[in-house]
């Protein structure tokens, strides 16, 4: 417990405030995941109880291992494990906070494009 003290006061300092950050990051998420789908190939819908997961699926044709290393290499952007149905879970975080949604949509776009090429 003596060793943990730093833990602790990191996880206090940012517990204040936690419910407003939360609510900008529904507000945040739900107008990214909205641009998203309108990208042609990549559909995310809401898993079914989940909070900040959803399901992202792309359209045969693209290359999920490509795009997923595009994303990272190039915009930092990491994407979960891809499952063996070829679909991924998305989640939205506090990280997307700091984040420019125009931006972050111009690269999936980018990616899409550049894993959909033969």
């Amino acid at each position: 417990m003596l060793r943990s003290w730093s833990n602790t006061a990191m996880a206090l300092h940012y517990l204040h405030g936690v419910d407003e950050r939360w609510e900008q990051i529904v507000e945040t998420g739900t107008r990214l995941i909205s641009e998203l789908n309108q990208l042609e190939g990549l559909s995310i819908s809401p898993v079914e109880n989940g909070s900040n997961v959803y399901d992202l699926k792309v359209a045969t044709g693209i290359d999920l291992e490509k795009l997923a290393d595009f994303l990272n290499t190039n915009h930092q952007i990491s994407l979960r494990p891809i499952e063996t149905s070829g679909m991924l879970k998305f989640k939205v975080n506090e990280t997307l906070l700091n984040r420019d949604i125009e931006e972050l949509v111009l690269a999936w776009k980018a990616g899409i494009n550049m894993a959909g090429q033969a």
